[in-house]
């Protein structure tokens, strides 16, 4: 049973030290847990790619399989406090984006009518330019989305890896192209700051370091918005694949397989360390980290034209 907490311990912080810290041992301790973990499942289980570590998909297979084990593990190690989510009126303070809210909120709301029936979730609107900071001041008890450096009061669970693709309208003239680098990077395109900007300063990086660079021709703050700023223009968006499709259904657009591997928005579950020992709060956590979001996989990716590869 040590092993398995190691394991969802490094899955959850994707890093050694973080795992260590939040297991109250050592980081030597926990890399020997990870090299018996690596050689009990001949797999790597942590990989560490353009300076960042993220988990391999049979480390996150083992951590779904393990799952129930160990959330009988904590409720059998976790002092009970009368806490009964049946009965529970606890309502929880949230923030998400809008995208966000439409990817996870009709699977948690639907799924706690019959576990939790009392239980309620508000999700509070963002603070300026608070961020995670709106987990230090108790503004609200969770925030979900994409935050490269979480404080180091905070604890977090990682969720899923949101692939990122292309949106244009229909009848853009991009579509009667060669769709490659070029022909991604000569039309402006829409980005979303989202409150924080996380993805669109990635990707920036990211295209900097191989000399390249984009036009931002509007910078729009929700993703309700965006859909139809690009169906009345010739703008380009990269959004997450699992809104791309629905994007392309209510406003006339079309998803295109991107020209160059973009970057992945790692999406987590952050809560400050006050919460850390409150049963209801754990239950929340445990629940909304059993949940499958319907995030697509790379074999549901939009595919690139016949005949055309990314970067020809």
């Amino acid at each position: 049973m040590n092993l398995l907490v190691h394991l969802d311990a490094l899955v959850t912080w994707q890093s050694a030290s973080r795992a260590a810290e939040a297991l109250g041992v050592t980081q030597p301790a926990v890399s020997a847990a990870l090299g018996r973990l690596r050689r009990l499942f001949n797999d790597p289980l942590l990989v560490r790619e353009h300076g960042e570590t993220s988990v391999t998909p049979r480390a996150l297979e083992l951590h779904r399989l393990f799952a129930p084990m160990l959330e009988q593990w904590h409720d059998l190690t976790t002092a009970r406090t009368g806490f009964v989510a049946s009965t529970s009126t606890r309502v929880f303070t949230v923030y998400a984006t809008d995208y966000l809210q439409y990817v996870m909120l009709p699977q948690l709301v639907g799924g706690m009518a019959a576990l939790a029936p009392g239980i309620g979730i508000e999700m509070r609107p963002a603070r300026l330019h608070q961020g995670l900071a709106m987990l230090d001041s108790n503004y609200v008890e969770f925030v979900i989305g994409y935050y490269p450096d979480p404080a180091a009061e905070l604890r977090s669970r990682f969720l899923f890896d949101e692939q990122m693709t292309c949106v244009v309208r229909n009848g853009h003239p991009c579509l009667d192209e060669a769709w490659n680098v070029e022909a991604w990077l000569s039309y402006a395109h829409l980005d979303l700051v989202a409150h924080t900007r996380h993805f669109g300063q990635r990707l920036d990086d990211t295209l900097d370091e191989i000399g390249l660079r984009r036009k931002i021709g509007v910078t729009v703050s929700s993703y309700l918005a965006a859909p139809f700023v690009l169906a009345r223009s010739d703008m380009i968006g990269n959004f997450p694949v699992s809104i791309a499709s629905a994007f392309a259904q209510s406003a006339g657009l079309t998803v295109l397989a991107p020209p160059i591997p973009l970057p992945q928005m790692r999406i987590s579950l952050y809560w400050h360390e006050r919460y850390q020992s409150d049963v209801a709060h754990a239950w929340f956590r445990h629940y909304i980290g059993q949940q499958r979001f319907g995030v697509p996989t790379e074999a549901t990716m939009p595919a690139g034209r016949e005949g055309e590869t990314a970067g020809d």
